[in-house]
């Protein structure tokens, strides 16, 4: 996210909202891209302070925001304000919401949640005062649908009216006003929504994902260790031992949250919340915690994998996102807890769990201190056998030290409970608080942290990629295979990890120096969809091959660690050769590669992708004066033209094409849907040429090709967002006079005095 963020922060300072992202994968779609956060409100912070400042704000702010947006929901369901808090601070210090740090485009989403529940539940709770309730939810929900992640927004809104249902039975009443709510704040961000539903047809997740993407991150109940002990299966923010381990626990992949570990406290307060009775939040909250449950579990149930089997179904391919439901229902459950130990002084249940807890990790601690057979058998069971009997070591050692440390925690919230058991509140908030600072010492590693100078000082690679090249990176993502990582770090931390990528000048650090890459799409599926093909036609093909497609995209400079084939020797030249973290970059610049425009004379239809990879790397294809175009597009041998860019912007360039035969024109960007053409101000349909570069038909002759990108359907979208605006300030103007008149009515039926000639209420006077 950090190049997203980057490309937009660097147009925002040059007095436009950019629809593209021009460094990322020959320019990609930005504000259509949900995950960029193009339009959420903190944004504005890139005006007004330095980037990486700006950056990290998003996440602290959030952050600083959940233990509030929680404990609003707490009081919105009748918690005392006491209870309400222990509901944020279990929320807001929980290994769910912490690990949302990881991702840019989920904290927000995470954080607003419970805010929209609160939001819900008072608009549909009283008959007055309902215009800035409305409001609220509006806004709430406008700001869960700019926040990044469609799921999340998704999971909020089934949270919110599954609250409004309970707490108002079989009333249909409620209902109204909250539809009224989520229709205006659809419309409030609906240049966001129009804009992505343009780019999304062309798209991956368009295209479709298929079924082996499908619940590819599943909760598995062997996850369950990780309750009880933090990080079981290993940190995330380190190398060899102690580092992460347990793909094989999380469907052999990278864990999508790295912690789900509630903390004991929060443990023994859901505990001691109950069964549900007669009380409504709890019914909501064990039904919310329950169903998250089911959903999350994916492939491990049946019934979940079948319902995730169905069609168009894919795009929740994330069943664990399905944990916000376990998390905000949890977090209600511990503030009912909380009242009922530290303000009913029902403790049985919370002793019985913590006589449970103290028991499981007492006999953890002791199995892997005093019985080597024994725990050398659990940790060969659970750890695989090529880490070796070191590293296994390693982590019996690191489990047993959680263990006494989680009992140490234990032992201090018994005693706080215990020396203030006369005053039940401090004795809680003291509880809450020890809670508290175990969760941020436990939790830490989901924090990613480091110095920023490492990631702002210039590249040595900037001395053979200039600003303004067009490169790819083979070694990001195992674009050229054939390479084993074999670097060495200063510390076995992660964060070098990343230092080396900005040190390397991989594709996430490029933007900073203005280095174009041209395969590197965004996980997330909302990048062209042939961009995506065209980087799987290079990871499959041998380095001539990728040497030769790579040439007809124009790309300047190939950077990799490791040397390519001798084949693909003749077609570049070694411009550098350093030394990195105990291995090689080598840069190679591209001799026969295409200009950034072409005018093909010979123009060869491919009739499926698979042809269309085969003749681009084919011996005999020339990219300065030839075209591999999609079907339906007339195969051509003319005499070629020239072509000369006269003008170049981020989202618009204009071409002087000069035609001595019919042809095509290729542009070396990437082709999207909403790109406009003109030929002599004639409008014209552009085409894609070279698998997913931009290309336009042009007739004999000289003529002037303006291509841009279309920036009406989204400015066309503010008119939703006034017409929300305005529909709420209606709202609210009726809901005031409808209060007044209510109030009047209420009034006239009490006694009155005159004083001074003025009607008054007795009960005023």
């Amino acid at each position: 996210h950090l190049e997203m963020k980057w490309a937009q922060a660097e147009a925002m300072r040059e007095g436009y909202l950019p629809l593209l992202d021009v460094y990322r994968a020959g320019g990609q779609p930005l504000l259509g891209n949900l995950n960029a956060v193009p339009l959420y409100p903190d944004n504005l912070l890139y005006l007004a302070a330095p980037f990486f400042w700006a950056f990290n704000a998003h996440f602290w702010l959030h952050v600083l925001l959940a233990p509030f947006a929680m404990a609003w929901l707490g009081r919105a369901w009748g918690l005392s304000p006491p209870a309400a808090w222990a509901a944020g601070v279990c929320y807001g210090l929980s290994g769910f919401y912490l690990s949302n740090l990881t991702f840019y485009n989920l904290i927000a989403g995470a954080t607003l949640a419970p805010a929209l529940v609160a939001a819900a539940l008072r608009l549909t709770e009283a008959e007055r005062r309902r215009g800035w309730r409305a409001a609220a939810v509006a806004g709430l929900w406008a700001l869960l649908l700019l926040a990044g992640d469609p799921v999340t927004a998704l999971l909020a809104a089934v949270l919110a009216w599954s609250a409004v249902a309970v707490r108002g039975g079989r009333r249909l009443a409620p209902f109204g006003p909250l539809a009224f709510a989520f229709a205006c704040g659809t419309l409030l961000a609906a240049p966001q929504l129009v804009e992505f539903l343009r780019i999304l047809p062309l798209s991956q997740r368009g295209q479709g994902y298929g079924r082996e993407a499908t619940t590819v991150a599943s909760w598995d109940p062997q996850q369950l260790l990780e309750w009880l002990v933090p990080f079981f299966f290993g940190r995330p923010d380190r190398m060899g031992p102690g580092g992460f381990w347990g793909r094989r626990y999380y469907t052999n992949w990278q864990p999508y949250y790295y912690a789900l570990y509630p903390g004991l406290f929060a443990l023994l307060l859901a505990a001691s919340a109950g069964l549900p009775r007669r009380r409504r939040a709890a019914w909501w909250a064990w039904g919310a915690a329950g169903l998250g449950i089911f959903l999350a579990l994916g492939r491990f149930n049946p019934l979940a994998a079948w319902l995730f089997a169905l069609p168009r179904a894919e795009a929740f391919r994330y069943p664990v996102k399905f944990w916000l439901l376990v998390a905000v229902g949890a977090a209600v459950l511990c503030g009912i807890g909380f009242e009922r130990v530290f303000e009913a002084g029902r403790r049985a249940a919370f002793r019985a769990a913590l006589a449970v807890l103290v028991a499981l990790l007492a006999g953890g601690w002791a199995l892997l201190s005093f019985l080597p057979g024994p725990a050398e058998a659990l940790s060969d069971l659970l750890i695989p056998q090529r880490l070796g009997a070191p590293f296994a070591a390693s982590e019996r050692t690191r489990w047993a030290g959680l263990c006494l440390l989680s009992l140490l925690v234990l032992a201090a919230v018994d005693l706080a409970c215990g020396l203030l058991r006369r005053r039940p509140l401090a004795a809680g908030t003291a509880a809450l608080l020890l809670h508290a600072g175990a969760q941020l010492f436990f939790l830490a590693p989901l924090a990613a942290r480091d110095a920023v100078l490492p990631y702002t000082l210039p590249p040595p690679l900037l001395a053979a990629v200039p600003p303004g090249s067009y490169a790819e990176h083979a070694s990001f993502l195992e674009l050229f295979g054939g390479w084993k990582d074999r670097a060495r770090f200063p510390e076995p931390l992660n964060r070098w990890v990343e230092r080396r990528a900005f040190h390397d000048l991989y594709p996430l650090a490029g933007p900073l120096w203005g280095v174009r890459y041209q395969l590197n799409t965004s996980p997330e599926g909302l990048d062209a969809f042939m961009t995506r093909m065209a980087r799987g036609a290079i990871k499959q093909s041998p380095d001539l091959a990728r040497v030769r497609m790579l040439a007809a995209w124009g790309l300047d400079f190939v950077l990799m660690n490791r040397e390519l084939a001798k084949e693909a020797l003749p077609h570049v030249r070694l411009v550098r050769r350093a030394p990195t973290f105990g291995q090689e970059v080598f840069v190679y610049e591209l001799i026969h590669r295409a200009p950034r425009v072409v005018f093909a004379g010979e123009v060869r239809p491919a009739p499926t992708m698979t042809h269309a990879f085969r003749m681009l790397a084919s011996g005999d294809f020339d990219p300065r004066r030839m075209a591999v175009v999609r079907q339906g597009v007339a195969a051509r041998r003319g005499a070629g033209g020239t072509a000369r860019l006269v003008r170049e912007e981020r989202e618009a360039l204009e071409v002087e094409v000069d035609a001595r035969s019919p042809g095509v024109l290729v542009v070396q960007r990437a082709h999207l849907p909403i790109y406009r053409a003109t030929i002599d101000g004639r409008p014209a349909e552009p085409t894609v040429a070279n698998l997913y570069r931009l290309g336009v038909e042009v007739p004999p002759g000289r003529h002037r090709v303006r291509l841009w990108v279309d920036r009406r359907p989204p400015l066309y979208a503010l008119s939703g967002t006034a017409l929300a605006l305005l529909a709420l300030g209606a709202f609210a103007a009726l809901d005031r006079r409808r209060g007044l008149g209510a109030h009047i009515a209420e009034a006239s039926e009490q006694p009155l005095e005159l004083r001074n000639g003025e009607p008054r209420l007795l009960e005023d006077v």
